[in-house]
C-alpha cells in the first residue's frame, strides 16, 4: 500500500481500496467482486468497440449498459460475492426500477409515473443493514478518475444512502506502471473530495493490464447483447 491518503484510507498501486466496504462481501475483502467488475469492464470494451462499427448510430450507453448487464448475470451465477441477505440493484437492468427510490429529486413535490429522480446512482446494493450506492465510469487518464470520483460521491447526498462504491476503468493502454505510485494527492483535491462525502466509500480501479487477464467476448456474445438491448429500444 502506499501512502496515499482519500477519506483517512491508504490506495493501493491501482488506486483501490475496499476496506471500509468490506462488510459487503462474503470473502471479507471483495475480491471475487473486483474480479466480477473486471470482466464486466472487459466486455463493455469490447462491446463498444465492435458496435461503434457495426451500429455507429446507436443511441443507447453502450458501455454503461454493457457493464451492467454483464455484471448482474455474473453476480447472479457465480459464487456469493456479497454476505448472506444482500441483492444487487443496476438502474439499467431489470432491477432498476428497485434504484429509483434511492435517488435525489429536486422538487418537494414531482410525478412518480415514470420519471426518474434527478440523480440516482448507477445501482444499490442492499444490505440487510445498510444500502450502499454503486457507481461505473471510465476514462483514459488519473483525471478523468478524479472527476468521476467527485461525481461519483453525489450518490451519498441522498439520507437513504449510507456509503458509495467507485469503480472506475481506465481506457488506457496497457502500462506496466502503476496507476498510483509515487503520486501524491494535494490538499485542495482531497479537502473538495471529502466535503462533499462524509460516509464510507469503496474504491476499484481497474487499467487494461488487469483487463488482459479476462478473455473478450465472442462476436456471438456482443451480437446476443445486441439483439437483447440495443435491438428492442430502436
Amino acid at each position: 500500500m502506499t501512502d496515499l491518503r482519500l477519506f483517512g484510507l491508504p490506495l493501493d498501486e491501482s488506486g483501490s481500496n475496499l476496506s471500509a466496504l468490506k462488510f459487503l462481501f462474503s470473502d471479507g475483502t471483495g475480491a471475487k467482486f473486483r474480479n466480477a467488475i473486471g470482466q464486466a469492464f472487459q466486455f463493455a470494451n469490447e462491446v463498444v468497440y465492435v458496435l461503434r462499427i457495426e451500429e455507429p448510430s446507436h443511441k443507447l450507453e453502450l458501455w454503461d449498459q454493457a457493464v451492467q448487464r454483464k455484471l448482474s448475470r455474473i453476480v447472479s451465477k457465480a459464487e456469493p460475492c456479497f454476505v448472506p441477505g444482500t441483492r444487487l440493484f443496476l438502474e439499467k437492468t431489470e432491477t432498476g426500477r428497485d434504484v429509483w427510490q434511492y435517488g435525489i429529486h429536486v422538487f418537494e413535490s414531482y410525478n412518480r409515473g415514470g420519471q426518474r429522480f434527478w440523480n440516482l446512482p448507477d445501482g444499490v446494493i442492499r444490505t440487510p443493514t445498510a444500502i450502499i450506492a454503486i457507481e461505473f465510469d471510465h476514462g483514459p487518464t488519473i483525471g478523468n478518475w478524479a472527476r468521476q470520483l467527485v461525481k461519483a460521491i453525489r450518490s451519498a447526498a441522498s439520507p437513504k444512502i449510507e456509503g458509495v462504491l467507485f469503480c472506475f476503468c481506465v481506457d488506457a493502454p496497457k502500462s506496466t506502471r502503476p496507476l498510483f505510485v509515487g503520486e501524491k494527492f494535494t490538499t485542495a483535491f482531497q479537502t473538495l473530495v471529502e466535503a462533499g462525502c462524509n460516509k464510507p466509500v469503496g474504491i476499484i480501479t481497474v487499467d487494461q493490464l488487469e483487463l488482459s487477464n479476462f478473455s473478450k467476448p465472442t462476436k456471438e456474445e456482443i451480437l446476443i447483447f445486441k439483439r437483447e438491448v440495443y435491438d428492442q429500444q430502436k
